[in-house]
């Protein structure tokens, strides 16, 4: 009764990264559902991040989360699926949003000095779903994922700006194992990429890449 635990080298899970300016929203090393929309459609000025079948315990207030509300970003807006099979939904956007929108299924390689801005290679398979409309008013648009959906009737638009869909699947090490043994040994890999009816991508170029 009375005694203190001191709890050290326990790795602090930290969903909201970045600042006001360039907003990251990073995910975990499992597999995550993560959805961003606006935060309220009457108002504007805020964005709200969900994570699904995962909630945090607040200690100032004794209650759990599992959605957190952040100031809209004035430059932009980067989610990371980190690691594992990470689903992420692009519901809506704060209409005061404008800036680039950077949705990555892993994580951009910090690690790696050459290419620090370029998403790292991982074997899990992740989605990114946007299903409503983007407005990025001459923002850019990257999605990165083995799957990629638009749904019908989504317009998104970055006016004289890019939109960029990377599909990309990695083998995993087994993969890369049986293709190795024998060049009779092969493996099925494959990415997609659906875009709903009536849907419109509205941009100054659009890249659509992919590789399996």
């Amino acid at each position: 009764y009375g005694s203190t635990i001191a709890y050290t080298g326990i790795d602090r899970q930290t969903l909201l990264a970045g600042d006001d300016a360039a907003r990251i929203i990073r995910g975990s090393a499992f597999a995550d559902t993560l959805t961003i929309s606006d935060a309220d459609a009457a108002t504007t000025g805020r964005m709200r991040v969900t994570v699904s079948g995962m909630s945090w315990y607040d200690a100032a207030t004794g209650l759990q989360q599992s959605s957190f509300d952040f100031l809209t970003p004035t430059t932009s807006l980067t989610i990371e699926g980190y690691g594992g099979a990470d689903t992420i939904t692009i519901a809506s956007l704060d209409a005061s949003f404008a800036g680039d929108l950077l949705v990555y299924g892993s994580q951009l390689a910090a690690g790696d000095s050459s290419h620090p801005s370029y998403p790292a290679d991982e074997t899990d398979l992740d989605t990114v779903h946007i299903t409503g409309n983007l407005d990025l008013q001459g923002g850019y648009l990257e999605v990165f994922a083995d799957t990629i959906t638009v749904a019908a009737g989504v317009r998104i638009t970055t006016t004289d700006n890019d939109i960029v869909f990377r599909l990309r699947h990695i083998a995993t090490l087994g993969e890369q194992v049986a293709q190795n043994i024998s060049p009779l040994v092969f493996t099925d890999k494959a990415v997609s990429l659906s875009i709903g009816a009536n849907a419109v991508l509205d941009a100054g170029s659009i890249y659509f890449i992919a590789q399996a």
